[in-house]
């Protein structure tokens, strides 16, 4: 993944889902903001996981596989805590 694509979904804004977790409380932040939130520590692993997997190489095989994995896994914390998934389209 490339420089400017990392940063335009961490300046991705979050909106809150319907579900009973939902709400207005990440309404408004960024994904940035989201994974810098101290609240949100015992997921901070899962998130970790998720975004090393972006940095292979462009020519790696398993590239695809890898991405759409990383991709679900960060929707995966944001439906956990109440907030749309920015990134089903992506896996």
């Amino acid at each position: 993944m490339k420089k400017e694509e990392l940063q335009a979904i961490l300046q991705t804004r979050l909106v809150d889902d319907e579900t009973p977790y939902g709400g207005t409380a990440f309404a408004g932040e960024t994904f940035s903001d989201f994974i810098a939130d101290p609240d949100i520590q015992p997921l901070w692993k899962k998130i970790v996981l998720a975004t090393s997997m972006l940095t292979h190489h462009p020519d790696d095989a398993a590239l695809q596989q890898n991405t759409s994995h990383a991709f679900k896994a960060m929707d995966d914390v944001l439906i956990e805590c109440g907030i749309r998934p920015l990134f089903k389209d992506k896996y």
